[in-house]
Formats: structure tokens, C-alpha cells, sequence
């Protein structure tokens, strides 16, 4: 399929942010029916799939090339030849060849096996998308969406391309992994008129890779593959030169230490065999044995052995290493320095103490107030956690299996959870109206109905907003 760089066809992100839902669906001529089948199928041609262009695999022969040219392993082959030429040791440049071969190709298997494993498991992470075209709903794989296109999502859904919002009911969204901001961003189809935005400002733009931890909505695709946020990333990533590792490093500095002591040892051997007065013959095959001895048959082969070991570890907690020098380098790392919470982070909250009547209380203070009776003061707090809120936690068997939305929320139905007051049995009490929190509101609340037919405000968001209600 021919595919021309997108840069050429797709206008900027401050064109659309800046522009009203009909003029953006006018410049890919889309509409709130999506495109047609057959502006799919020219759009294909014109953008290509949505999906990051990978480097080219290396062959078979390419991957021996770079295993040959190490520096150790360069040594090894030369001091074979001198055996096998000068020497005349046949065993021994056997031996040091057979080192050769077998480092190598304990090499190739474990680099081969990490390859498959990561293949496979980009099958398995294959993103769909549900997409608007010819006016009906479909799913499809997120690869063959094109600009234009109209896709729908919901909460815990992962957006599949960079696009501009064109409904949008309660939806907050999760960049962390773009812009580094661990609070959610609430998205609009409003228009924006300001210039020159930061990624989080463009409250209209949803992200490659962001997911939706509320809400749901609608939005038209403006940019894919490569052209994305997260496709620029990609580029830099695979246009970044590969580095040596510190095993490597150490490598050649070993290589060079010992290349200096075989040239001091042949000058010293030759130097005292002219002086002796020996046969230069036997000088010369004396110094070359001795340059030959000089040299580690054995250290490469040991080191590929480890390596090896060390990454099947790895491989036992599910973590894949594509290289084999890899696994030293993660050895070497000490400390991670970061600036931005909920981006390597787990992005998991827990909630370490409650506030009740004028002091603090833990969690241990709670289950001794509702084995004393106190239990209504604690049947508000976690009604409020559970339905004043937009995330959901499954609960099977005294385990949590499914979790959704936003982490603080989260955090406080897991607390009604872990003090007895499970999601279902708030039930009862049907919202009937309900305020959605935002950044500029700080604060969510709902209108809730007993069973007995009264009708009741809660209320949370931050400290300062709710005393602001209170007299």
C-alpha cells in the first residue's frame, strides 16, 4: 500500500483545537455519520495504517555480524589463527574457536526467544476501536482507522489516535504517560481560541494511549501513526543512537588492558631471546604462544552463560529484555530520579487516615467505633465514597478483581470495602440528580432517595470548598 508522510495531508493540533466541531469534521469532510467506505479506502492510501512504522527486523546474518565484531571476540578468532598458522596447535585453536561459536549462538537464542515473546505479545495487545462509518457503529482493529474518522468511547476505554473531541458528557481523561500530569484532564468539544497551548491545556484533543477514566464521548481522528503524540515519541526513541553498556564499556577497556600487556610480552620475549643469542624462529613462536596465553578463552563464553541465566530470572516475573547486555545494564541501576508522581509510579492511592468529629483516625480507629455501635457517621462517609462517584471496584470473594476510574476515588471505595460497607448494599438509595466534579468546581455531589422516600444531599471535593458550604 503506498503511504504518503502524513505531515503533507493533516493539519496542525492548534488548527483544530481552535476550530468549531463542524469546521473540524469539514476538513476531513467527515460528519456525525463518520466517512464512507470509500473515503476509508482513499484515505488509506493517502495516510497509511495507524500505526508506528517499526525498524526493520536484522537478519540472521546481521545479528552473527555484530556477535563476531566484539571486541573479545575479535581477539579470540586472531589468537585461533596464530594457533592454527604459527603455532600449529590444532586442538587449541579448536578449543578457542568452539568458545566462539558457542557464545554466539547462546547469544542468538536468547535474543530470538525475547523477540518472540515480545511479537507475541503485541498480538495479544492488539488495540480496537469502536468507529462510526456509513452511520452505524462497528469495531474495528485501531490500525485501520484514518483522519476523518468518528470514534466512540466510554469509561476505561483507551483512546487508539490523536483526535478532536465533538461530545463529550462527564469525561475525564488520564495522560500521565504524555504530559506527565498524574490528575486526570477533563475533556470539552468547546472551542478554544488561545495559541500556542501545552498538551494539557487542549481540552478538546484527546491523546494516543490516554484512557478514559469517566464519561464518555465522541471524537473525530486528526492525526495517526507517526504523525501522533505518541508516534513523534516513537521516532525520537528509534532515531536515538544505541549506546554502549556498561558491560560493553567495561569490555573494551579489558580488551585494550590486555592488548597492551600481550604487545609488552611479546617485545619482552623477543628482546631476551635476541639477547640470549636464541634461534628468531623460536623466538618468534615463543612470543606468539605467550600472546595467545595472554588472552581469557574462557571469560566471554562464562559471561553469555550468566547473562543467560539472569534473563530467564527475569523472564519467571514477566519482564522481557530484546538484548542480552541489557540485563547487566538494569544490574548497574541504583536510583530513579523522577519529577512527576502517577508516570513510573503504580498510580495506586490508599487512604491512611479519616477526619472525624476534631481529630484524626486510622483505619483500626474505624473498626473499633462500628463494633462500638457508631456505625452511622461511617454508613455516610462510604454511602458518599461509593455513589458519589464515577469509579468502580468489583469485589469477588474478598478480592478485588476489577478497578476503575480515577485512583482517588478508587482509594476511598476500597476504604468502604475494607470496613464492611460494600458498593451493593448502597443500593437502596436511588441518585436522582448529581453534580460531576471538575477542576474549576472542586467539589461532586448527589441527590439521593431512601427507601423510606427521603431525599438527601452529599457532598465531597476539597476541604476548603465543602467547609465553604458549611455554617
Amino acid at each position: 500500500m503506498a503511504q504518503t508522510d502524513s505531515k503533507d495531508f493533516i493539519t496542525s493540533k492548534e488548527d483544530f483545537y481552535s476550530l468549531s466541531v463542524e469546521n473540524s469534521l469539514k476538513k476531513f469532510k467527515s460528519s456525525p455519520n463518520g466517512l464512507t467506505d470509500e473515503q476509508v479506502e482513499e484515505s488509506l492510501k493517502t495516510y497509511g495504517l495507524n500505526e508506528i512504522a517499526e525498524e526493520k527486523k536484522k537478519t540472521l546474518v546481521r545479528k552473527i555480524g555484530e556477535a563476531l565484531v566484539e571486541p573479545m571476540t575479535l581477539i579470540l578468532i586472531i589468537a585461533s589463527l596464530l594457533s592454527l598458522f604459527i603455532i600449529k596447535d590444532l586442538l587449541e585453536a579448536i578449543a578457542i574457536i568452539g568458545v566462539v561459536i558457542v557464545n554466539t549462538v547462546i547469544s542468538l537464542i536468547q535474543e530470538g526467544k525475547a523477540e518472540k515473546a515480545t511479537d507475541e505479545l503485541k498480538k495479544i495487545l492488539s488495540p480496537q476501536s469502536k468507529v462510526i462509518r456509513n452511520g452505524d457503529v462497528d469495531i474495528i482493529a485501531a490500525k485501520f482507522l484514518v483522519p476523518g474518522d468518528i470514534i466512540v468511547f466510554e469509561s476505561g476505554d483507551i483512546i487508539p489516535t490523536d483526535a478532536r473531541v465533538i461530545e463529550a458528557t462527564n469525561m475525564l481523561v488520564d495522560e500521565a504517560h504524555l504530559t506527565g500530569e498524574s490528575e486526570a484532564i477533563q475533556k470539552t468539544d468547546k472551542t478554544i481560541l488561545e495559541k500556542a497551548l501545552k498538551l494539557y491545556e487542549m481540552k478538546n484533543i484527546v491523546f494516543t494511549g490516554s484512557r478514559v477514566l469517566n464519561g464518555f464521548g465522541k471524537a473525530m481522528v486528526i492525526k495517526t501513526g507517526k504523525s501522533t503524540e505518541m508516534g513523534k515519541i516513537a521516532k525520537n526513541i528509534q532515531e536515538t543512537e544505541d549506546e554502549k553498556t556498561p558491560l560493553q564499556k567495561k569490555m573494551d577497556r579489558e580488551v585494550r588492558a590486555l592488548v597492551v600487556l600481550a604487545i609488552i610480552s611479546l617485545i619482552l620475549v623477543l628482546s631476551m631471546g635476541i639477547v640470549r643469542g636464541d634461534d628468531i624462529g623460536f623466538s618468534v613462536l615463543l612470543a606468539i604462544s605467550i600472546l595467545v596465553a595472554v588472552f581469557p578463552e574462557g571469560l566471554p563464553a562464562s559471561m553469555t552463560i550468566a547473562l543467560s541465566l539472569a534473563m530467564e530470572r527475569l523472564a519467571k516475573i514477566s519482564v522481557i529484555i530484546k538484548k542480552l547486555s541489557s540485563v547487566e545494564t538494569l544490574g548497574n541501576v541504583d536510583y530513579i530520579c523522577t519529577d512527576k508522581t502517577g508516570t513510573i509510579t503504580k498510580h495506586d492511592m490508599t487512604v491512611k487516615e479519616f477526619f472525624i468529629g476534631n481529630r484524626f483516625h486510622v483505619m483500626a480507629d474505624l473498626f473499633k467505633m462500628a463494633a462500638e455501635g457508631k456505625s452511622l457517621v461511617l454508613h455516610d462517609i462510604f454511602l458518599t465514597s461509593n455513589k458519589c462517584s464515577t469509579a468502580q471496584v468489583v469485589e469477588e470473594d474478598g478480592n478485588i478483581v476489577k478497578e476503575l476510574g480515577d485512583p482517588t476515588e478508587i482509594a476511598l471505595i476500597k476504604a468502604s470495602i475494607l470496613n464492611g460497607f460494600k458498593p451493593d448494599q448502597f443500593n437502596s438509595h436511588k441518585m436522582i440528580d448529581n453534580v460531576p466534579f471538575s477542576s474549576e468546581l472542586m467539589f461532586s455531589a448527589i441527590l439521593t432517595e431512601d427507601p423510606k422516600g427521603e431525599k438527601e444531599i452529599y457532598i465531597k471535593g476539597a476541604p476548603e470548598k465543602i467547609i465553604s458550604f458549611c455554617n
